[in-house]
């Protein structure tokens, strides 16, 4: 079994910061740009609704741009500034895949969800997202859970 899904998701509301980064800092950028969006939230007293994220916006060869952030209640949307944004997730059609394990495979498991979507006709477009469903500070790396998604053209 290929453990994709093709579903119909709903937008969902984020406080994020956007990084630029190469693929060999990504890890240090992801983790400055989550701590700056969880003071955020500290300081506005905004709580977690769902998990942290990145959602990649654009992807060249050299460098990276990410949304890292958390999902929120949308009511707290407007709770933004010093850098801190406020988005939803893409809704409609995504491919849709459960990661278990290291962070550090999450590219080679995209790599094969793209490969799916060539192998079936589907045609994957920008932003592709992940929710981490647990923390690394708790959990085992093997016992990590993250939700990723890959977006789909619209027909």
């Amino acid at each position: 079994m290929h453990g994709y899904q093709i579903r119909n998701v709903s937008e969902r509301p984020y406080l994020y910061t956007l990084v630029t980064t190469s693929r060999a800092d990504m890890d240090m950028a992801i983790m400055a740009g989550f701590d700056k969006v969880w003071q955020h939230m500290s300081t506005h007293g905004i709580a977690h609704a769902g998990g942290n994220l990145t959602v990649f916006t654009s992807r060249t060869t050299e460098e990276l741009n990410i949304r890292t952030g958390c999902l929120i209640a949308e009511s707290d949307m407007h709770a933004v500034g010093h850098g801190v944004r406020a988005a939803k997730t893409p809704g409609g059609s995504a491919v849709y895949h459960l990661h278990h394990g290291s962070y550090n495979n999450l590219p080679k498991a995209y790599g094969r969800m793209l490969e799916y979507c060539r192998e079936n006709g589907m045609r994957p477009t920008m932003p592709s997202w992940q929710i981490y469903k647990n923390d690394p500070s708790d959990v085992l790396e093997e016992q990590l859970i993250t939700d990723c998604y890959q977006s789909l053209h619209s027909e």
